[in-house]
């Protein structure tokens, strides 16, 4: 792909779904009643953790190799994401005893956690 295409697939997949997925493990890891729960969730986030940091620093080191237009996309489809995942994230079933944020949680929690913004560092 070109450096645009990775910069937005990066954006989405990396800075926003993974980021996501770091985060929402690791409160499974915290708040999962199921002690065997928490502990299969505890290295996961870990993992998902060290994506989410890696796709941050794609994003920084592209940044600047970007044109002004491929940036503007580039936070387009940033913004997109965070939507899509928010829309998909209030009207998902949570099982309960999972730990998983509940709808009322999620507003709150994208921007506690800084899913898809600049400001975010998981881990």
């Amino acid at each position: 792909p070109s450096l645009e295409e990775l910069a937005w697939r990066n954006v989405v997949e990396g800075c926003v779904v993974e980021t996501f997925a770091a985060r929402e493990a690791a409160l499974q890891a915290k708040r999962a009643p199921d002690p065997t729960l928490r502990a299969v969730m505890a290295p996961l986030a870990a993992e998902e953790a060290t994506h989410a940091t890696l796709a941050a620093d794609l994003d920084a080191w592209l940044a600047p190799r970007l044109s002004r237009a491929a940036r503007q996309e580039k936070e387009s489809r940033r913004v997109q994401a965070v939507a899509t995942l928010r829309t998909e994230l209030a009207t998902r079933e949570v099982p309960p005893g999972l730990g998983l944020l509940r709808s009322h949680e999620v507003d709150a929690a994208l921007r506690a956690w800084g899913v898809g913004g600049h400001a975010s560092t998981v881990g």
